[in-house]
């Protein structure tokens, strides 16, 4: 019974090579999972890890750990991977969270108010309320524009980082 459907597992996990673990992997498992003490980045990235490392505090998680969404969630993994280099992801996972917790649309604001400068320019209150300036920023800065949505969705719900968000941004 169950001996016999054990041994072909164990052979073909023992076939596979040793090798086999993406580098990305290898360098999550070096990262700590536990905030760092303050952002060592300059500019936006270290404006948004400092954001993450304020959240530590808040009192809600997430329903779904980073590390288990995609075996969970494997059709919006794949999905959300196929959309990314082109931006889609990016600007799909913005107006979402625009649309259930910041009110729609006309609350959008580039970066969200998150990065107050960006290249020299005032980002604060730029493209108000634009369609055009979501596809842009999703465009342009995919990771900073999916990294705001994670924020304000964090802010939103006061839901503090997930321990692989401290591994991402390490």
């Amino acid at each position: 019974g169950r001996q016999g459907l054990a041994l072909p597992r164990l052979l073909f996990a023992s076939s596979r090579p040793r090798h086999s673990a993406p580098l990305l992997m290898v360098c999550f498992l070096l990262c700590p999972d536990t905030p760092p003490e303050r952002a060592d980045a300059k500019g936006g990235k270290g404006v948004e890890q400092g954001k993450f490392i304020a959240a530590q505090h808040n009192p809600n998680q997430f329903a779904l750990g980073l590390k288990d969404a995609c075996c969970v969630e494997p059709g919006c993994c794949i999905l959300s991977g196929l959309g990314a280099p082109f931006g889609l992801t990016a600007c799909w996972t913005r107006k979402a969270v625009l649309d259930k917790y910041a009110g729609g649309m006309q609350n959008y604001v580039c970066f969200q108010g998150y990065i107050p400068n960006c290249c020299c320019m005032d980002t604060s209150d730029m493209c108000r309320g634009s369609e055009l300036g979501l596809c842009l920023e999703g465009c342009c800065c995919p990771v900073f524009s999916i990294s705001i949505a994670r924020l304000h969705l964090m802010d939103s719900k006061r839901i503090r980082p997930d321990p692989w968000d401290y591994q991402i941004i390490a």
